[in-house]
């Protein structure tokens, strides 16, 4: 039986909890073989929430505002507000590097995106996003940095990639478009139950991406990852590993007397039936406790052992 997959686009939704208008689309695949539902289906979802690029918003620069928790005269909100609000904005910028889009605008007046100056690369997805308000009738200045990206900026990451001019205010970057995926997988109804599977997978986006498009854009890249994988070229290179040289019989049988250890612990280890170096080798090895010798006895011992093994000399104990 051959395994279907089929793409719908469902239009637009209203998130419950956000009240954020967004796309969605679902993947359904069926007749496939049982626990491959799970596989695609988790693939799809890891590079859904991880791999799909966008436009985000990077910092600002408004004239006269020094920091975020600062308010200018004239400006209701403070600049925390005005970056939060720029965050909102939908943006779809076709185009490479840094764009610096500008508002100019004199109040008294409410200041949304679609004051944004246009711009040939940028399209604004809800011209209709609040940024602030001027309460008087001065003039407004603003600078927005934006750019494409993949996943997510803090603060700090921004600041070390980018150089915007003095009093830029630095905004973390979400560039995923993409708000949730979720999938489940559900037996088909076959002759032989559990032998096949359906899966459906769906993904919620801002009104900036095509849910649809999306989800092929994540089969893609999945089987562009894959594809290199299955055709790489086994490697030659052979690492070396150092070897140890093995002791020679004539100094494992030797006398544990030639390490040079004081009568208290060469009596332990009698006690203990060691009497070679053979025999404490096969010991340390096992990490085997030998009454009577503590811990820092031991760690002695062992370098004493090693020394003699390399050919080393061993000095005297007290």
């Amino acid at each position: 039986m051959d395994k279907l997959f089929s793409i719908m686009d469902l239009g637009r939704t209203t998130d419950r909890e956000t009240g954020e208008v967004q796309r969605f689309a679902k993947l359904e695949a069926t007749n496939l073989p049982e626990g491959e539902g799970i596989t695609i289906g988790n693939a799809l979802r890891r590079v859904l929430l991880g791999q799909i690029g966008g436009t985000g918003v990077l910092g600002f620069r408004l004239e006269g505002l020094e920091h975020e928790f600062m308010v200018l005269d004239g400006i209701v909100e403070d600049g925390l507000t005005i970056g939060l609000n720029l965050k909102k904005v939908l943006l779809n910028y076709h185009g490479d590097g840094v764009k610096v889009l500008y508002i100019k605008a004199k109040g008294p007046a409410e200041i949304t995106a679609k004051d944004i100056v246009p711009d040939a690369d940028i399209e604004i997805l809800n011209p209709d996003q609040p940024i602030l308000t001027i309460s008087n009738d001065q003039e407004l200045y603003m600078e927005i940095y934006v750019s494409n990206g993949v996943g997510y900026k803090t603060v700090d990451d921004n600041k070390k990639l980018y150089q915007f001019p003095f009093r830029t205010i630095y905004l973390d970057t979400s560039f995923s478009p993409v708000r949730r995926a979720e999938f489940h997988v559900t037996p088909a109804i076959v002759e032989e139950p559990g032998t096949f599977e359906s899966l459906e997978l769906r993904v919620y986006t801002t009104l900036a991406a095509d849910p649809a498009e999306v989800i092929r854009q994540a089969a893609e890249f999945l089987s562009k990852e894959f594809g290199s994988i299955a055709q790489a070229k086994q490697s030659t290179d052979v690492e070396e590993v150092a070897v140890e040289p093995e002791a020679s019989d004539e100094k494992l049988d030797t006398s544990i007397d030639v390490l040079n250890l004081s009568r208290a612990v060469l009596t332990h280890l009698e006690k203990a039936g060691i009497s070679t170096i053979r025999d404490l080798v096969a010991v340390l090895d096992r990490n085997e406790a030998i009454p009577g010798i503590g811990a820092v006895r031991v760690e002695e011992i062992k370098d004493k052992l090693s020394a003699y093994l390399e050919g080393g000399n061993t000095e005297d104990e007290a």
